[in-house]
């Protein structure tokens, strides 16, 4: 949903962290116990054009999909040394609903 930074509310900051940013860590942590022991694996993750040039209207979203992309940066430097790759991908405008 479009809002201005300055309508934000607290609740609708962290609710899209939660989802986008959290669900990411939680996922990447649970599938990483495997692939570590394994010493390969990959894992994809999804974030947005908006995580990498930002939107107004949409600071809140662009913010969270930016965090997307920097556990994605550095966690594929963590890991790498142990045979496993982490990307990620950032889609252009879709049409959707939410769009």
């Amino acid at each position: 949903q479009q809002k201005l930074f300055t309508d934000l509310t607290p609740q609708e900051w962290e609710r899209m962290f939660a989802v986008d940013v959290n669900g990411v860590f939680h996922c990447c942590q649970l599938a990483l116990k495997d692939m570590i022991r394994r010493h390969r694996g990959k894992i994809v993750n999804v974030s947005s054009m908006w995580g990498q040039v930002g939107a107004s209207c949409e600071v809140h979203y662009s913010a969270a999909k930016a965090a997307v992309i920097g556990l994605t940066r550095a966690l594929a430097k963590e890991v790498g040394p142990s045979g496993i790759q982490v990307n990620c991908v950032a889609p252009g405008v879709i049409g959707t609903e939410m769009n």
